[in-house]
């Protein structure tokens, strides 16, 4: 068994060329491979964070992007006194850019003194929460915002026309969607950008238990269905699940891509593996002279594929992996962001791909080389 490793090894090695652009062939299907897979995890990550059954949104039934979405501030308070309503966050939204981009940056303009109650669990000390609320253009920073654009607490973090201080940055395990926020005092937010009026985006509403959720959202839209600012309430998940609709299409699609371009990488695979046994068919024939049986000469080639295979999928994850970990990029559409989010599954799974697809293209050469004749191979041509 040593000595058969030791000759597969000698036999990737001997052609050094032909091996390094059969692995990076394999590289370049996995990279994109695990790219697409990491967007489409990152997508069902946020779904999954999203889909709190205590959680309705309210905005304006009228309007699409956060930009000009409005809302009046003094439905919060008529709002918090409907039965099954537990607490109600109005935000104002400013985004950097409303169409799908890579760089979105969405401040949430919330009244301060309450972020902690309707947020619990974003991992911020008393004293940071403090500052926060006692300075006027401090902003806290999701950890994604501060590892997509490299900010440190003290930074000054502008977007148009509004310009605050980071202190501290935070993350929520229960609502990980908002690492992608910058929190601001809804005040400060509005004075930069829309001093007249007391207009927000939306409220989240959070339910209390055992409350009727559908029925309290159509009491909601009932109660400001003749007024200018007409809403719509719906659960969060289903919300966004609407916003980024277009965007999972996309996704989709080049998953549908990413399983091509294995495909291919199997193809290249295949070839390089048929043409490296077809050159040593004599090389075959003396190993059977010698007592290397068919089973062995099978497990030979079959071998020398999954190598191949695996180096090209080990290198190509981990690219992606290391990439993703360090680079963290997210496509963001209508102030929602879907990151890139690689995961040690998704390492598991393309590399268990990578070793089907070395099996699937080293099977017909190495069932060749092994029913191949001894006179044959040692025939001069």
């Amino acid at each position: 068994m040593f000595r058969l490793l030791a000759y597969i090894s000698r036999t990737i090695t001997r052609a050094p060329m032909r091996s390094s652009l059969t692995v990076l062939g394999v590289v370049v299907g996995m990279v994109l491979f695990g790219f697409v897979r990491s967007m489409d995890n990152g997508m069902q990550v946020l779904m999954d964070q999203v889909n709190q059954p205590d959680m309705l949104i309210v905005f304006d039934r009228n309007t699409i992007c956060p930009f000009q979405a409005r809302v009046p501030g003094r439905y919060a308070s008529e709002i918090e006194q409907m039965d099954g309503v537990d607490e109600v966050l109005p935000i104002r939204m400013f985004l950097n850019d409303c169409r799908a981009n890579l760089d979105l940056i969405t401040l949430y303009g919330v009244p301060a003194d309450v972020i902690d109650e309707f947020f619990p669990n974003l991992g911020v000390d008393s004293a940071t929460l403090q500052q926060f609320k006692s300075q006027d253009d401090a902003a806290l920073v999701g950890t994604r915002v501060r590892d997509r654009r490299g900010l440190r607490d003290g930074d000054t973090v502008e977007v148009g026309p509004v310009a605050t201080e980071m202190i501290s940055t935070f993350h929520s395990d229960r609502e990980g969607f908002l690492d992608n926020v910058i929190f601001v005092h809804l005040e400060y937010l509005l004075n930069s950008i829309d001093p007249e009026q007391d207009l927000v985006t939306q409220f989240l509403v959070r339910v209390e238990p055992n409350a009727n959720v559908e029925a309290l959202a159509r009491q909601i839209d009932e109660r400001y269905h003749r007024d200018d600012r007409a809403t719509r309430t719906q659960p969060l998940a289903q919300h966004i699940g609407r916003t980024i609709a277009e965007i999972e299409q996309v996704i989709q699609y080049a998953q549908f891509l990413g399983y091509f371009a294995v495909a291919v990488m199997a193809v290249i695979l295949m070839n390089t593996v048929f043409i490296s046994a077809q050159a040593r068919r004599a090389e075959f024939a003396m190993l059977q002279v010698l007592g290397t049986t068919r089973p062995g000469l099978f497990s030979v080639v079959m071998a020398e594929s999954m190598v191949l295979s695996l180096i090209g999928g080990a290198i190509g994850l981990a690219l992606v992996y290391g990439g993703l970990t360090l680079y963290p990029i997210g496509i963001g559409v209508e102030g929602y962001q879907i990151d890139f989010l690689p995961s040690m599954w998704v390492v598991l799974e393309g590399m268990v791909l990578a070793a089907i697809v070395g099996l699937l293209a080293g099977a017909a050469p190495a069932m060749q080389s092994a029913i191949s004749s001894v006179s044959d191979a040692l025939r001069p041509e």
